[in-house]
């Protein structure tokens, strides 16, 4: 069996398979780049390349500069799971806290779904009543049971 490593003969030889796949692999990502439709590597250094580049350079730095400002208003404390794992994951971490964001559709929808907690810079931010966002307790009746 060809995977069996216990002589040592059997595991250099495993080894330096995948040392060369290793080397083939990296080298194709660095001489032709990386996928198939996109221009890249050094061949299309030496050659010229179709300038396409330097275009998809272009739309990337102008996406890179398109930031939004949130600041975290509310706690997040009794706040649904979902909607607390919302505000971690666009990265706050402490109340008033403001974070510069990329504005994409993603991350536009995550500030929609918790609007209630996040204030967005341009946009109009009013603080919601509890009943809107926490989680429903329902109150003991102990006390009222009590006669007090």
């Amino acid at each position: 069996m060809l995977f069996d490593l216990r002589g040592r003969g059997r595991r250099r030889t495993i080894q330096a398979i995948y040392v060369t796949l290793a080397v083939l692999m990296g080298g194709g990502l660095v001489f032709f780049g990386i996928g198939g439709n996109t221009s890249g590597g050094l061949f299309d250094a030496f050659k010229g390349g179709s300038g396409s580049s330097s275009d998809t350079f272009s739309k990337q730095a102008t996406q890179a500069e398109k930031t939004l400002k949130a600041t975290l208003r509310k706690s997040t404390i009794g706040a649904k799971p979902a909607h607390r794992a919302t505000v971690e994951s666009l990265g706050f971490r402490k109340l008033n806290q403001t974070r510069e964001l990329p504005d994409n559709p993603a991350v536009r929808g995550m500030l929609k779904a918790v609007a209630f907690l996040v204030a967005v810079d341009g946009e109009p931010y009013v603080r919601p009543e509890r009943s809107r966002y926490k989680i429903w307790r329902s109150r003991s009746n102990k006390k009222h049971q009590r006669g007090n």
